[in-house]
């Protein structure tokens, strides 16, 4: 469910959740696909880890739990967090699907809301792949497009530090914690 159409069903359902609750299911390891599952009247999910309730996930206080300390540890280190109710959140990913409820970050986030473009490739590249990427990695950073990648090793890391040279800002997208390298 893409972000317009998700905003759309919590009004349909009156289902009022807040960015802190929004949140809380992101730092309790909820994808967006389970909570999409939970803001369309799921009851409960099968996970791994066991069965999760609704009841345990969508809290009238999230505030005080541990997910929540944690949180504001890491905010106090420099990191961020934008839900789909922030007005700083990426227009371009409210069309994704399933929409990424929760973007957590580190750095200016302004950058996510500008022109931009991806490069990734093999984490051993041959030599003409290194130019290649170089090239334009440097190019389309010193024309003002933000280069994302996904800080692997080979051509993610090579286009990360040609657009750093260029002197203009990077999005690394990784598929860990922000916290975690």
């Amino acid at each position: 469910m893409d972000g317009v159409a998700a905003m759309e069903a919590m009004k349909k359902r009156a289902i009022s959740i807040t960015r802190t609750q929004l949140l809380y299911m992101a730092l309790c390891g909820l994808s967006s696909s389970q909570i999409s599952a939970f803001l369309s009247g799921a009851e409960f999910l099968e996970r791994k880890s066991g069965k999760t309730y609704r009841k345990d996930i969508i809290l009238t206080h999230p505030e005080e739990t541990v997910q929540m300390k944690r949180w504001h540890e890491l905010e106090s280190k420099g990191f961020w967090a934008l839900t789909l109710f922030d007005d700083a959140y990426p227009d371009k990913l409210r069309d994704v699907e399933p929409v990424p409820y929760v973007l957590f970050g580190r750095g200016d986030c302004s950058v996510l809301t500008g022109f931009s473009l991806a490069i990734i490739g093999s984490r051993k590249p041959s030599a003409y792949g290194i130019t290649c990427t170089n090239l334009f990695a440097g190019g389309l950073a010193r024309n003002g497009i933000v280069v994302i990648s996904g800080l692997a090793y080979g051509i993610d890391s090579l286009a990360h530090r040609a657009a750093l040279q260029a002197s203009f800002p990077t999005v690394a997208v990784l598929g860990n914690g922000i916290d975690t390298v």
